[in-house]
């Protein structure tokens, strides 16, 4: 008997499952898988060359997570970015945090650092790590990868992670 595949981890594939789908929030009584699955979500897939358009990064992980810095990569022709916010997962439960994020340094790679001030205890379920602001300079299609990505857990140990991308379309303003 051959065990099933194995979903691709981070350390196996740094460009994430462009074409996967992401995992849906947690439902009672279902499990989420050991590690971290971070997820790029885009609530329209379609927007106008010169609009605005705010992904998130969704998160889901059985285990508690410290800290959970990555990379979002995009095609700067397409996309500019603007800004980044926290989302509530790293916040929950009043744990304190620290988040960073720099996407003007490199473009076409958003560097984002997030993490809780209390060691010793670890987010973990599903919800938004954080989102994304980019403005839309020309048609075509940009996809958002979560590039090079790590997690820890409250031990100290590193955490699989496995990453899922979006395709946005982009149309000429009419």
């Amino acid at each position: 008997m051959t065990p099933p595949p194995k979903e691709k981890t981070q350390a196996q594939s740094p460009q994430g499952g462009a074409g996967a789908a992401p995992p849906s929030p947690s439902q009672a009584g279902q499990t989420i898988p050991a590690g971290v699955t971070l997820s790029v979500a885009v609530p329209a897939g379609i927007v106008q060359v010169g609009g605005r358009v705010t992904v998130e990064i969704a998160v889901a992980s059985s285990t508690g997570v410290v800290d959970a810095p990555l990379h979002l990569v995009y095609d700067p022709a397409l996309l500019r970015y603007l800004a980044a916010t926290e989302g509530e997962y790293m916040k929950r439960d009043g744990g304190g945090t620290v988040f960073l994020a720099n996407g003007e340094s490199r473009p076409g790679d958003v560097t984002i650092g997030i993490g809780r001030t209390d060691r010793s205890r670890g987010a973990s379920g599903s919800g938004t790590l954080c989102r994304v602001q980019f403005a839309a300079l020309a048609p075509g299609t940009a996809t958002l990868t979560i590039g090079p990505a790590m997690a820890w857990a409250v031990d100290g140990s590193l955490l699989p992670v496995t990453t899922h991308a979006v395709d946005i379309r982009i149309t000429e303003a009419g």
